[in-house]
């Protein structure tokens, strides 16, 4: 497979659209990587309005004329009809395009819409929650995107260090430096779709 035959499959080559600001792809085309502009991979693909994505990782020069990859395929899911909608929010909610409100580093899962959320701080704790997040899939597509997604952004699943004390959490925890994470699911959100939470602490 090579860019030309992509191409013939009327698939857009995304690496040379980094100057637009286009975010919509999978994260799995989205990589961070601070050598590249955006972040985004050099070999990404895009086909129709749905959209599908091609994408190739870790490509290696295994010499003589020979290179491997790992090819993957994507497809973005069903959006969410975030119903039933009390407070009548999310027919206006734009779907999350990079990280969670009150958050640096935590993305949001695919075809998220925001819920509530408050924030306050006590002397060097900030503390900030969300709820009503409304986003496509079920309980464990949101389960297994952040188990699979914080620790590649560097987030430790263990007890936290003393430091984090302050807010008042124990056992095990999503933390990362001065930080922890935590979220939970909280029932469908229509006939597609899932309604969630997540809080945040932060301790300067």
């Amino acid at each position: 497979m090579d860019r030309r035959s992509l191409q013939e499959l009327n698939y857009t080559s995304l690496a040379q659209d980094r100057t637009s600001g286009r975010r919509e792809s999978p994260r799995r085309c989205l990589r961070a990587d601070a050598g590249r502009a955006g972040g985004l991979q050099p070999y990404c693909w895009r086909k129709e309005s749905a959209p599908r994505y091609v994408s190739l990782d870790q490509v290696t020069d295994r010499h003589n004329g020979y290179v491997t990859y790992h090819l993957r395929l994507a497809i973005l899911p069903t959006p969410p009809t975030c119903t039933p909608d009390v407070a009548g929010i999310y027919p206006t909610r734009a779907y999350d395009t990079g990280n969670l409100p009150n958050t640096t580093d935590i993305p949001a899962p695919p075809l998220t819409k925001d819920g509530l959320g408050s924030a306050g701080v006590n002397g060097n704790v900030s503390q900030g929650a969300f709820g009503g997040e409304c986003s496509a899939g079920a309980g464990a597509p949101i389960n297994s995107f952040f188990t699979t997604e914080l620790p590649v952004l560097g987030w430790n699943h263990s007890a936290p260090p003393v430091l984090l004390a302050p807010c008042g959490t124990t056992g095990t925890q999503w933390w990362k430096g001065h930080e922890i994470f935590s979220w939970n699911t909280s029932g469908s959100a229509g006939a597609s779709g899932v309604f969630w939470g997540y809080g945040e602490c932060t301790v300067s």
